[in-house]
């Protein structure tokens, strides 16, 4: 059996293999010859990128393109990604929106931080020019 975290590539610690499974299983897929990823790495974004669907690429485009037009703040409160993706169709509820929130935060795409009037806020784990060089790639 092979385990390997699908995000990073990395073999994962032996305490969170499933039991029953031996820890010395090969991973042949897990070695030293790929190259390891990391959260703030544009490959890290680029290959999930490819494998969601393209209304989450419209939702994280949004929110990238909050996070470069106002690099000062703290992120964009969710109540007014809410708004804009409302406005673009890309979602008709809340639930909706949480739903792919939650995939973004999964994948460490997206990390959510308490504005100082304790509002959740969210953000692109990337610098400015990063983010930018991306969405230039994926667009």
């Amino acid at each position: 059996m092979l385990f390997c975290r699908l995000s990073t590539m990395t073999q994962p610690a032996n305490d969170q293999f499933v039991k029953g499974f031996s820890a010395a299983a090969p991973l042949s897929i897990c070695n030293a010859s790929i190259p390891v990823l990391g959260v703030d790495d544009v490959g890290t974004f680029r290959a999930i990128y490819w494998t969601n669907p393209q209304i989450n690429f419209n939702l994280f485009k949004a929110l990238a393109d909050y996070q470069l037009a106002h690099p000062d703040e703290e992120g964009m409160p969710v109540n007014n990604l809410y708004a804009i993706c409302r406005e673009r169709f890309l979602v008709s509820s809340q639930l909706t929106l949480n739903s792919h929130l939650t995939e973004f935060e999964d994948h460490e795409l997206v990390k959510t931080r308490r504005h100082s009037d304790g509002q959740d806020c969210l953000f692109i784990p990337l610098p400015t020019e990063a983010l930018g060089k991306l969405l230039s790639e994926l667009t």
